[in-house]
């Protein structure tokens, strides 16, 4: 068994999918086509693109769908996107479950600076990855992982 794989309640991710469709305007269906599970997503806050759902598929996250994704699939989809914090940047319905660090970078990327961490060049990522493993303050290796994934960005570091 995939160790990525969670099982749903058919029942309740129809109930959840048909909450997405009230919430966005959309008719509920059996089976909704890629780009619709992408728009429907990116309506709610998420941070995804029919990219996001190759990625996912390739790293095992979810299954493959083409371009039939029903509600349990959705929902599955909802779910790897929420474990993975890909939410659209600030000002975002998901504002609220962000660190303290995402918001502060999000919002300074937001003003145009690149880096929005000032020293992170100066800084390797085995150090940071050491601090981070060293941390036992939630808040602090919340703002490591963040540092973290700036630095990967700046590496050139493509996750996909």
């Amino acid at each position: 068994m995939n160790p990525n794989q969670v099982h749903f309640d058919a029942r309740e991710a129809e109930a959840i999918v048909a909450q997405y469709c009230e919430r966005t305007g959309r008719e509920v269906k059996d089976e909704y086509t890629a780009r619709e599970a992408v728009e429907m997503l990116a309506d709610l806050g998420y941070d995804v693109s029919l990219n996001t759902l190759r990625e996912f598929v390739a790293k095992g996250y979810i299954a493959d769908h083409a371009d039939a994704w029903t509600p349990v699939a959705l929902y599955a989809l909802t779910g790897a996107l929420d474990s993975r914090r890909r939410w659209q940047p600030t000002p975002c319905v998901h504002d609220a479950r962000k660190s303290a660090m995402r918001l502060m970078i999000e919002q300074i990327r937001a003003e145009g600076i690149d880096p929005p961490i000032h020293d992170i060049d100066g800084t390797t990522l085995e150090d940071l990855l050491l601090k981070l493993v060293g941390s036992d303050h939630r808040g602090s290796r919340e703002a490591l992982y963040e540092a973290v994934k700036v630095k990967m960005d700046r590496c050139g570091f493509v996750e996909e």
